[in-house]
Parts: structure tokens; sequence; C-alpha cells
């Protein structure tokens, strides 16, 4: 059966429709890039799975069924537009958020406490690398299903070692990254910066065969730290030009891991593995892998006859810490694959009993909360940026920059479920305590300006109040 026209017109102009309010986003966010990268990536990634990869997966029908449920397909577009993405941007930008002082934070490094992270970091991934060695986890392409047994047959001590690292490699980069940048002293930027080089090295080595998507996170989320650094320009030859480079290196790995899916993966390293693959979406899910529709769409005359899962879809997260209090019964869920929101929704609404689908952020929200969901989202997400625009470029603390850095390693990824966001930040505190309490990084309070001796004709600079950052100043005095 085809779908009738309309329904793929109503799909198109409702992407159309996010893609203005994207563009309106860009607009607003260009005008400030160091503070709003983080948010505008994030509400980009939100239009590719809401509106433009479900526009190219309706019209090319290639999922299976699709016709029978076309009209919650545009109807969950429509919901996602006006109660998630439109929410969303006004409460990002609203009052003083959009206002923050540009100027940069006047953050200080610890030198003994910056150093010490850096060699904890670094010793965490050599463990991780043997961790992995040791349990035939490395440079190899294995399924959810196989992943599951090999993890529940780990030694406790390895399954800690490496889902610490997995989960916190990214907030560590970001503490190395600045303890890079803001330190004074030599011997502390060349320890910093040595031990992010090795993290990174490590990352790209037990992904590269295995996760395009990783290689890619990480190069979004370190390009976001650097532009975050005061006084950092993008139209400088040089950045442009290491930019473009690592961006490169980074598409380009990312294909290694889409090679292997494709060719198959032999055991060992072969060399048409690395042969540039220039179609990043060239396996057999194609663009539907960023379809975070479909399932919504799938569910929703479900949830509108028998009604929203109110929490239910949740119950699994205590497996977060399931292995460290109750390891028979982690075992039991990790292989049961009854591990995510996503699987009991399938299971409780869908009657199926497959592991994974494509879904997105909302997914969950919608299982568990109905239309309701979409605005828990808008204020979930909202939240969280506008802390982390403000914690690290206007920290009023060391450990407020901290908190900032882990919080955003957790909200930049659209695709995973809710759940993961609000309860599987547990499982990094142990490196997040250790950061905190080791605390590298100081915020000096700035010091009044004063304006007595001082001759001063521009009305704008009389109207500044004391303990305004001088870069404000002396643009007003330049003007």
């Amino acid at each position: 059966m085809d779908i009738k026209p309309i329904w793929s017109w109503l799909s198109i102009g409702i992407a159309i429709c996010a893609v203005l309010l994207n563009l309106l986003v860009a607009i607003r966010c260009w005008r400030n890039l160091k503070k709003h990268y983080f948010f505008l990536f994030f509400f980009t990634t939100t239009t590719i799975y809401l509106h433009i990869s479900p526009v190219v997966s309706l019209n090319a029908n290639a999922l299976e069924g699709l016709e029978a449920y076309v009209d919650y397909y545009v109807l969950a577009q429509s919901l996602s537009l006006l109660l998630f993405q439109v929410p969303l941007y006004y409460y990002y930008f609203r009052g003083e958020q959009e206002h923050l002082v540009s100027a940069a934070p006047l953050v200080e490094i610890s030198r003994t406490e910056a150093r010490l992270i850096a060699v904890i970091s670094t010793v965490m991934g050599g463990l991780f690398i043997g961790a992995i060695i040791n349990n035939d986890l490395i440079f190899s392409r294995i399924g959810s299903e196989y992943l599951a047994r090999k993890i529940v047959e780990l030694p406790f001590y390895d399954f800690f070692i490496i889902r610490s690292y997995q989960e916190s490699l990214f907030f560590l980069l970001g503490i190395l990254f600045f303890s890079y940048r803001y330190a004074t002293d030599k011997l502390t930027r060349i320890i910093a910066l040595g031990a992010l080089g090795i993290n990174v090295i490590i990352w790209v080595s037990a992904n590269v065969l295995n996760s395009r998507a990783s290689i890619l996170m990480m190069g979004v989320v370190l390009l976001g730290y650097w532009l975050s650094v005061p006084h950092f320009r993008i139209a400088r030859p040089r950045n442009l030009i290491l930019i473009v480079t690592a961006g490169v290196l980074a598409l380009y790995l990312s294909t290694v891991a889409l090679t292997v899916r494709q060719e198959g993966f032999t055991g060992q390293f072969e060399t048409e593995y690395f042969v540039p693959n220039l179609n990043l979406l060239g396996d057999k899910q194609g663009v539907d892998r960023l379809n975070g529709i479909d399932l919504i769409a799938r569910l929703m005359p479900e949830i509108i006859d028998h009604g929203a899962a109110w929490g239910a879809a949740w119950s699994h997260v205590w497996w977060n810490i399931g292995r460290f209090i109750d390891p028979r019964g982690f075992d039991e869920v990790r292989l049961s694959m009854a591990n995510t929101s996503k699987g009991y929704l399938m299971s409780e609404y869908l009657g199926w009993g497959i592991p994974d689908y494509y879904s997105c952020s909302l997914t969950d929200l919608f299982g568990n909360f109905h239309i309701l969901g979409f605005l828990f989202g808008a204020l979930i997400f909202g939240t969280a940026y506008r802390f982390c625009c403000r914690a690290i470029h206007k920290p009023a603390t060391g450990r407020m920059f901290i908190v900032g850095l882990f919080v955003i390693t957790i909200i930049v990824f659209f695709e995973q479920e809710t759940s993961i966001l609000l309860f599987a930040w547990v499982r990094k505190l142990p490196v997040l305590l250790t950061v905190l309490a080791l605390n590298p990084f100081k915020v000096r309070k700035e010091a009044p300006v004063s304006y007595a001796s001082t001759y001063v004709s521009d009305p704008d600079l009389c109207a500044i109040r004391p303990g305004i950052d001088m870069e404000v100043v002396m643009k007003l005095l330049n003007k």
C-alpha cells in the first residue's frame, strides 16, 4: 500500500517549519557561539532526529508497515515541534541567558591537583586498555546480545574499570583540556596535554572498529571545549586549519567502523577497513537509525487507547548500580535485554521481543507521560543547558565549573534515553567525586572597577556598575 501524498506533504511542511526554527536558533547562537555551541548542536540534532530523518524514511516508505500509522507519524512530528522544540527554544533564551557577560571566567589552576588528575586519568586509560584486551573486547565487532553475555562474564574489577572509563571519558577530557588551557606554568600544561593526548588515542583505538558515533561525538565535544576557551577565535587561519583537519580525521575514522560493518570483521586488521568510505550512512539501516519519530508514532495509538506507563518504563533503572548491590539480579536483567525503557515500551505496548530499535530521548518521555512528556523534555533539557552555559562560562566556584562539564557530557546525546540522563549518572559518581575532592579549578573574584579618578565621557560606560569585567570596559573605551 502506498502512502497518500497528503501525509508526505504534511510531514515535509512540518519539517520545513522545524528547519526554519533551527535557523533562528543558529542565528541567535552565532552571536555568541562560544557560549551556545553545545545548545546549537543539540537543537540541530533534535531537528535531524525528529524531522529530517523521519521525512526521508516516510517518503522512502522503507520501514515495515509505515502506511498503517502514517497519520500518527505526522502527529508525532507536530507534537515534537510545538510541545518540545518551540518551548525549549523560548525557555533556553529567556531572561538573562542570552545576555550573560561574555568576558572570560577568571579560572585559575591548582598545579598539584591538576597534575594528579592527569596522572589518574592516564592510569585509568591504561587499566581500561588492559581490561578490554584481557577480555577480548578490543578490535572486535560485537552485537548487543553478545556484548550482554560478555558484560556479565566480566570479573568485577574489570567491569568497574571498563564501565567507569567509558562513562566518564568525555568528562575527564574536559578536565584535562581546561587544565592545559588555564595552567600558567609550562610543566602543568605539558602533563595535562600529554594525558589528554594519551586518552584520546586510547578511546580512538578502542572504538575505531566498533562505533563511528563514539569517534564523531568525541570530536564534537572537544570542539565545544575549545570554543569555550576565552579569546579563542575561529577565524584565525591556524585555528581554522586545526578544526578542519580534526573534523576530516574524525569523519574518516568514523567510516572505518562502517566499513567493518559492511565487509564483516575477520578478527584481525585488514587494509580494506582503512580505505576512505564517504557514505557515512551506508549500512543497511541507513538514515533510519537517526529516526526518532518512528517508535513514538508506533506507540501513540496504543498509549492513547491504554494510557501511558507513568514511570513504569523506568522501573529497570536500578540495574545501573545493580552489579554492585545485586550481582545475580543484574546478570538476569542484562541477559534478558530488558534493561532499557524502550524495551519495556516495545514489549508492553507492541508485543515486540527485540532488544533495540530506533529512538531518541523523547521516546521514553512520551511512553511514560503521554504528550506531557514533550513538555517535560523541554523543561529538563532547557534547565540543564541553561545551567551548563552559566557554569562553564560564568562559574561562581571551581566546583560549579566541574559540575557544568560533567552535566554537558550527559545531555549532549539526544539519541540516548532520558532515563539514562536522569539516572545513569550515578555510575559516574566515583570519578566525579574524585575530581570534586581534588578540585583543580579556582575562580578568582573580579576586582571592582573604580571610576573615581578616571574621566569618562561615554554615557554607556558611566552607566556600568562596579564589578563589570574589564573586557567590557575596554570595548566601550575604544568605541
